[in-house]
């Protein structure tokens, strides 16, 4: 090999050298620039999650608590005369008359109340029972953690909701509309109840009859 041909040869390498060097350079660029803008996205993406997130949560828990708050009005249409709302409490069995209905609408679906997605605990010895002519049934009593609180629990059918309301004397408001003396009208103690609600040849349906519309228009304007 001559001298000029090792002189090419060493050109030939500086510049492949310098070509290497360059693209080394420019994936570095790249990386560091794609880095600059993965720690100003993520951010920004984290952000947007979570206040998307929030949005459809609130929208979402919106949506449930309207719904609960329509079976309730739905559910309290189908008490009549013949067909009373059932009440229990501490073993006192009453048939809650419809002129005390008011106060237990106001009390299931005040707008402060809220969803509750853990189930909490609560004070057995101190459960209210109100079962109405739909097999709907409403089970009211304190939280453990915060007697003030009073924890709803909702069952119709296969449908379960769970939800509470802090403060507003709830429970004693519910304990005197389904006591004997009732709120503006007595109520009837019974030993036993002459239908048990809830069995399906017994239930009226929702969408059915709305009874007396004295009882409609109270509970509308509650």
């Amino acid at each position: 090999m001559t001298q000029e041909e090792r002189d090419q040869k060493r050109r030939t390498l500086h510049l492949y050298d310098q070509v290497q060097d360059g693209q080394t350079r420019e994936r570095q660029g790249r990386l560091r620039r794609r880095t600059i803008w993965m720690r100003v996205l993520l951010p920004v993406l984290a952000v947007i999650i979570v206040v998307l997130g929030s949005l459809a949560f609130t929208i979402w828990r919106g949506i449930i608590m309207n719904r609960y708050r329509s079976d309730v009005e739905l559910h309290l249409l189908t008490v009549s005369s013949e067909w009373p709302l059932q009440a229990e409490y501490q073993g006192r069995k009453t048939l809650v008359s419809n002129d005390n209905l008011n106060r237990i609408h106001w009390a299931l679906t005040l707008s402060q109340i809220n969803l509750r997605l853990l189930e909490p605990q609560t004070n057995g010895a101190e459960e209210i029972h109100l079962a109405l002519p739909t097999g709907a049934v409403y089970t009211i009593a304190p939280e453990t953690a915060d007697p003030n609180t009073a924890v709803i629990r909702y069952r119709f059918g296969s449908e379960r909701r769970t939800v509470s309301i802090r403060g507003f004397a709830v429970l004693d408001w519910l304990r005197r509309a389904i006591s004997e003396e009732g709120i503006t009208r007595r109520n009837r103690v019974v030993d036993e109840f002459p239908v048990v609600y809830g069995e399906e040849e017994e239930a009226l349906p929702v969408a059915g009859e709305t009874g007396s519309g004295s009882v409609a228009a109270e509970n509308r304007s509650a």
